[in-house]
């Protein structure tokens, strides 16, 4: 699925998702439609699930309205059950103008090491180039303050020309299958391709 560019001169991306990922519409106009699609695809039928069903669109609106508010382009859900226990997982992928590269701006060579400096993460080679990667592990507020924990994975891969930088925010708050979906999410990152 590619990512829209605001400019057609810019760069933009392409990722190749499984099935098991659903493509979460950000935009106001599909989002209802798209989080209506999900929760089909994925929850059972039947009133004894429809407060389960009704929980899973208000997080799916919260999450389009964080992503958009954030900049992303593309979002993507991941929901399975297996031995009954849920495992869910999220997507963002936002683009990032840099502007023309100067003399004074790190390149794009110079960027990802910069990037994990800065946050504490590592530089890692992708298929589309050198990229910052970044795991930590947050709680997530809640209405009675401090709630549940959250693994996230983030990385930061800059187009060659140092115009635009692609950031993939992974998050997941199966805590327990971090290293696992981590290695997931690793893997849907080496298929980012940038389309100029």
């Amino acid at each position: 699925m590619q990512a829209e560019a605001s400019c057609a001169a810019l760069p933009s991306v392409e990722l190749l998702m499984p099935a098991t990922w659903n493509r979460l519409e950000l935009g106001p106009d599909g989002r209802a439609a798209s989080i209506d699609r999900i929760v089909e695809l994925t929850m059972k039928q039947g009133p004894e699930f429809e407060e389960a069903r009704d929980r899973m669109r208000t997080e799916l609106e919260t999450a389009a309205e964080l992503g958009a508010a954030s900049g992303a382009t593309l979002a993507y859900t991941y929901w399975a059950a297996p031995s009954g226990k849920l495992a869910s997982a999220s997507l963002f992928v936002a683009l990032v103008d840099g502007g023309r590269a100067s003399d004074s701006a790190p390149g794009s060579e110079d960027l990802p090491a910069a990037i994990a400096a800065r946050y504490g993460g590592e530089v890692r080679a992708l298929s589309a180039g050198r990229a910052a990667r970044v795991r930590r592990r947050v709680r997530r507020p809640s209405d009675s303050g401090s709630g549940p924990e959250a693994e996230i994975v983030t990385w930061y891969v800059p187009h060659a020309s140092g115009r635009r930088l692609a950031v993939l925010t992974f998050s997941t708050p199966n805590v327990g299958l971090a290293d696992e979906l981590g290695q997931v999410f690793d893997a849907l990152a080496d298929t980012l391709r940038w389309t100029a």
